[in-house]
């Protein structure tokens, strides 16, 4: 059985590539990044998005 992805919100996903979040706003907005948006300013990002955009997968 697979395990679950974890969503992180745009501030955990800047934790977790070590960068600001409004680096993560750009890349999402760039479609660079994929992320669920929930609204106007709700967005959840995979962290198995960001392993694929850290391998460069998404490029």
């Amino acid at each position: 059985m697979p395990a679950r992805d974890v969503v992180l919100d745009v501030r955990g996903a800047a934790r977790y590539l070590g960068c600001h979040p409004e680096t993560v706003r750009r890349l999402v907005r760039a479609g660079k990044l994929p992320a669920y948006r929930g609204g106007t300013r709700l967005i959840r990002i995979s962290r198995l998005a960001l392993d694929r955009l850290l391998a460069g997968e998404n490029q």
